[in-house]
């Protein structure tokens, strides 16, 4: 019985002296530097990169509401006033277009 209890001590022993030489190594060190250090510039990559896309969500949101808001407030016809159509098209950041012999941009 002596004899197991001294050589499972001795296991005990002989694992932390390897866990201890293996932990303790160079190489575990610059593994783990690097990985925190990669951790960081990813933090410092994608924390702007959601600040720029809600920017963009919210700015596209407002550009829509203020095209709905240009037809609401101009809505007692049928067609949009000429004032009106190019409101709604500097608010959506869309050109005129015109085709035809007798198109004009009066």
């Amino acid at each position: 019985m002596e004899l197991k209890e001294v050589t499972s001590k001795q296991n005990t022993g002989l694992i932390r002296r390897v866990r201890n030489a293996v932990l303790s190594g160079l190489s575990v060190k610059l593994l783990l530097l690097t990985a925190v250090f990669v951790l960081i510039a990813e933090i410092l990559i994608f924390v702007p990169s959601i600040a720029n896309f809600r920017n963009v969500w919210l700015k596209d949101h407002l550009l829509t509401a203020e095209a709905a808001s240009i037809v609401y407030l101009d809505s007692n016809d049928v067609m949009l006033s000429e004032g009106a159509g190019q409101d709604l098209l500097a608010a959506t950041h869309h050109c005129l277009l015109l085709l035809g012999e007798k198109a004009s941009l009066d």
